[in-house]
């Protein structure tokens, strides 16, 4: 599957939408940071951050963000941003917010 469709996914899946860059960063890092304790390496933990703060230029660019991390207990934490103004690679794909 790829990011683009859950822009095919009712608007009740839609979890928040931004003008803004770094308010769309400020979700996802709101999303992320409180399971990075729990984050099954060490290395996941230690570049948080810096991955974080990458997220609101990526995010300005119209790409899409996807973030995943192995959690204890076999568990799995996945967070996804997914750009609808159009989307980059999928235009025609309608936003779910109904959003331009």
């Amino acid at each position: 599957m790829e990011l683009a469709h859950w822009l095919l996914k009712p608007a009740s899946f839609v979890r928040g939408t931004w003008e803004d860059p770094k308010e769309a960063a400020g979700w996802f890092a709101e999303q992320v940071r409180p399971h990075k304790e729990a984050f099954t390496f060490r290395h996941d933990r230690e570049v948080l951050e810096e991955r974080l703060a990458a997220v609101a230029d990526v995010a300005a660019g119209g790409e899409d963000v996807a973030g995943g991390w192995w959690l204890g207990g076999q568990r799995f934490l996945g967070v996804y941003l997914v750009g609808c103004r159009p989307h980059r690679f999928r235009p025609r794909y309608p936003c779910p917010s109904g959003a331009a």
